[in-house]
Order: C-alpha cells, then structure tokens, then sequence
C-alpha cells in the first residue's frame, strides 16, 4: 500500500503538496528530505490503493459516448478546430 506526505513551506503558503510514495522505507527517505528543505512534513500515513490515469485521447469502450463532448470540450481548452 502507498504512503501519503503532505508538506508545506512555513514561509511561502502556496508551496506545499501531497507525495505519495511506494513503501515505508521511502516514505521515511521523502520525509527527511523534504525537512532538509525546510518543509514542515506530516507523519507518513498508509492510505489505500489509488489508480493512477493517464490523460490521453484513448477512449475506453464504457467512455465511448462522452468522447465527442470531450473532444469538443479539449479543442475549446487547447484552441483547436474540434475532432470528427
């Protein structure tokens, strides 16, 4: 199961985040470095299983009917004349 960091930076408010990490031992690793950094860390925490998506073109077979809203939604973001 993944490990969750969340890190702030006392002085600049805006720069912070969430990383998550693999194992425990990396976890512990990301910690310290962040604190060398200067960053206020939390505790590493155990979180459940998350999928990672990737943000393509592809279009799955349950998705078929949201494609053209999304190509036109994409063309209208990106400037672009809209998809077949």
């Amino acid at each position: 199961m993944p490990w969750r960091i969340s890190y702030r930076h006392p002085l600049r408010p805006d720069d912070g985040g969430i990383r998550f990490v693999p194992d425990q031992s990396e976890a512990a690793a990301e910690k310290l470095r962040l604190e060398l950094r200067g960053y206020a860390v939390s505790e590493p925490t155990q979180t459940e299983g998350f999928r990672l998506t990737a943000q393509t073109e592809e279009v799955l077979p349950d998705e078929a009917a949201e494609a053209p809203a999304r190509s036109r939604l994409l063309g209208a973001i990106f400037h672009t004349a809209p998809g077949p």
